[in-house]
């Protein structure tokens, strides 16, 4: 699930790497629901798979 970060944190479970603002990142669905249970990140839709005559 991609997800786009809204407030910069430290990831500690990805090596304590800093998220900033805007960056967007693949993680499990797990994992962005408690992101975005903690107001970290929201949920970001994936665009390449649309069809673009719809």
């Amino acid at each position: 699930m991609k997800v786009k970060v809204v407030v910069s944190f430290n990831d500690k479970m990805n090596g304590s790497i800093n998220r900033p603002v805007n960056e967007v990142f693949e993680c499990t669905k797990e994992r962005a629901e408690s992101l975005m249970g903690r107001g970290f990140v929201v949920a970001v839709q994936d665009t390449k798979n649309k069809n673009i005559a719809d």
